[in-house]
């Protein structure tokens, strides 16, 4: 390996060891930033998915809410035809 490309694959291996031995550990940079890339995609994924669950939720809140208030209205509805019966 006597030629450019073998001289800069040197000093890259040479600087990938290195960094290797002092720190511990060694890792892919462009690996790294894609799946730092797809994180932020899935979070931003999840982010929507729970804006589209928690407004759901909320209309489901609103709809028991009302559904209460129906209920309690055939109840009253109810009363006032068993008094208007008694009168």
């Amino acid at each position: 390996m006597h030629s450019k490309e073998g001289t800069k694959f040197r000093i890259w291996a040479t600087r990938v060891l290195s960094d290797h031995i002092t720190k511990g550990f060694s890792y892919n940079e462009h690996r790294l930033k894609e799946l730092e890339k797809e994180y932020e995609s899935q979070r931003d994924r999840y982010n929507s998915l729970r804006n589209i669950v928690e407004k759901f939720l909320g209309k489901m809140a609103r709809k028991e809410a009302l559904d209460a208030v129906i209920d309690d209205i055939d109840s009253l509805k109810s009363d006032i035809a068993k008094i208007q019966d008694i009168l």
